[in-house]
This record gives structure tokens, sequence and C-alpha cells, in this order.
């Protein structure tokens, strides 16, 4: 049996928050400010994977193929501030700054996977090459800070086995080696304000 299966999503957000603070001290006006933040990102991501299961034998099957997936964002963070000289004063934000990246990721992940069954015993060990290449474009103040290019090859195997001791219990021991990928804000090589509540931020590409 040969499957074959095709993905494509895309994801936008654009949004925008902002924040006013007034201080009295003994009922007189001593300052006021306001910040505001806005951000516009596009995501999108394709997916490819061909796979093949043949039985061997009587009770093993085979499954091979390739996984193929590639992400984009687009994403810049603009932040804007003011502060009064006068009370009463109408809210006027300046630009404070912006961060801009670009990131793709592009990963071609081919694989092989054994299993069997034989009475209560079943028994499945596989392994993935997983190829992964990342860029990240970095812009402060729509100006470049440099590119950054990731590239890393790791051999992922995995054994899993289960023993049916009845028809209310099982046994199962499974071994595996896995990677835990970034997401990808904590790529940009950029300090974000307020990332982490009331923790800044820099990501490392």
């Amino acid at each position: 049996t040969t499957a074959i299966d095709l993905d494509y999503a895309r994801f936008e957000d654009h949004s925008a928050e902002s924040e006013e603070k007034h201080e009295y001290v003994n009922g007189e006006w001593d300052k006021s400010e306001a910040e505001a933040s806005s951000v516009d990102a596009r995501d999108g991501e394709t997916s490819f994977k061909i796979a093949h299961e043949r039985l061997v034998g009587a009770s093993t099957e085979l499954e091979f193929g390739v996984d193929y997936r590639r992400k984009k964002r687009d994403i810049t963070y603009t932040n804007c501030a003011w502060e009064a000289d006068n009370e009463g004063d109408p809210v006027v934000y300046e630009l404070d700054g912006s961060i801009g990246s670009l990131i793709e990721e592009t990963r071609v992940d081919p694989y092989v996977m054994v299993s069997g069954k034989r009475g209560a015993f079943a028994w499945e060990a596989g392994l993935r090459y997983e190829n992964t290449r990342s860029e990240i474009d970095y812009l402060e103040d729509e100006e470049s800070e440099g590119r950054v290019s990731k590239d890393y090859n790791e051999l992922l195997p995995s054994v899993n086995l289960r023993w049916d001791v009845s028809e209310a219990d099982r046994i199962n021991l499974s071994l595996a080696k896995t990677i835990k990928r970034p997401n990808f804000n904590e790529l940009i090589p950029a300090l974000l304000d307020g990332e982490f509540g009331e923790n800044d931020y820099i990501g490392n590409p």
C-alpha cells in the first residue's frame, strides 16, 4: 500500500493593544503616559508525505517513506509611546521602534519502520533521519541586522514493545530519541519587550 498526503496551512495575525497610565499626587495631576504595540504576522506551512507499507513474512510489516515540511513566518512587532506635557493632552503616539523577522525552515525526513505481532507480544522498531535547514533574517527599525543560517541532521532511533499479560493488563516498554524544536519567537535574536509577562526575552537562532 502506498499513501500520499499533501497539506497546506496559512495563519495571519493583525492585532494591537494599548495601555494608558495617569498619575496623581495629593490630588494633583503628575504625569500621563501610554504605550501601544501591534503585531503583523503571516505564517505558511506546506507538508508532503509519501509512505509505502508491505508485509514481510506472515506477521511482520515494513513501512518506509519520507516527510517534507516547509514553514515560513514573516512578522513585525511595532511599538509606540506617548507622554503628556499637560493634563488632558490628547494621546498622540510616536514610533518607539520596530522589530521584524523572516524565518524559513525546511525539513526532509526519510524513515523506515518494522513492526510485528506474535500472540500476546507486539513490537515496533524505527529509524528516522531528520534534516533541517533554517534561515532567519532580522530587522530592527526597518534596517537589516543580518542573516543567520542553521543546518542540523539527527538520526533518531525508536523501539516499542507491548505484552498483553491478560485481557485487562498490559506492559509497555519504549525507548526513543527525539528532538524538541524551538518555536519561531525563540529564534529571533532581538529583545522582545514583555514576551513572558513582565519579562523581556532575546531569542537564539
